[in-house]
């Protein structure tokens, strides 16, 4: 998205990747491991993740979630910020989605699942949860918390986990995202090897998600 291209069309019915600055964007990020070497191939990152890699100093920017800040924070003699998504020709952002509890329409205890709900979304489940570095509040009281923001300690910038908040790009909806999903890792796959150029990437892609939009029974436009 900073490069300016997009995977589909506002209404979520097409997969609009092959235009031009879709595929210069993929084919950059695919330079950045055989052009230029300085993003690690498959074969590096199989044998150590990004977090190790980005811990041992052997990468220097990683893109990870608010959660991994107590890892980091963890290791010794280990300094880090946080900084926005570099930008390139398009415009500033970062996808991101979320999760959430659901309650089954066919509970017998409504009441009791609510008051739970109600509770592990307050203000003191969510603290505990952010403590313990499991997942990033939703609260914004909690997300500006001493205790989560932990003044003094890295990262210096933690405040750019609450103010890019705006500059998030929501994940796509489709009733069927997690096969759409699948089905671009595995058309992109061999782009991050090197066997194919990001044109042919993108026309994979194409021909294989178009498809499965259409096929989809519900769709939220993108933003």
């Amino acid at each position: 998205y900073t490069g300016g291209g997009e995977f589909f069309n506002k209404d979520m019915t097409e997969c609009i990747v092959t235009d031009a600055k879709g595929t210069d964007a993929l084919q950059w990020v695919a330079d950045l491991i055989h052009r230029y070497k300085v993003s690690p191939t498959r074969k590096v990152t199989a044998a150590q993740n990004y977090d190790n890699l980005f811990t041992t100093g052997k990468v220097a920017l990683n893109e990870s979630l608010p959660g991994a800040i107590n890892r980091y924070r963890a290791v010794q003699g280990f300094e880090f910020d946080v900084t926005p998504i570099p930008l390139n020709s398009g415009n500033k952002t970062a996808t991101g989605g979320g999760s959430g509890y659901g309650m089954s329409g066919a509970t017998k205890n409504v009441d009791a699942a609510w008051e739970f709900f109600k509770f592990i979304e307050g203000p003191e489940a969510q603290l505990a949860h952010a403590r313990g570095g499991a997942t990033y509040p939703s609260r914004l009281s909690i997300q500006v918390h001493p205790e989560v923001m932990m003044p003094g300690r890295p990262p210096a910038n933690f405040k750019l986990f609450v103010e890019g908040q705006k500059y998030v790009r929501l994940d796509p909806q489709t009733s069927n995202w997690t096969e759409i999903e699948t089905a671009i890792n595995k058309e992109l796959m061999p782009l991050w090897d090197g066997e194919r150029s990001a044109r042919e990437a993108a026309q994979a892609v194409k021909r294989t998600v178009d498809p499965l939009l259409k096929a989809a029974e519900a769709r939220k436009p993108r933003d």
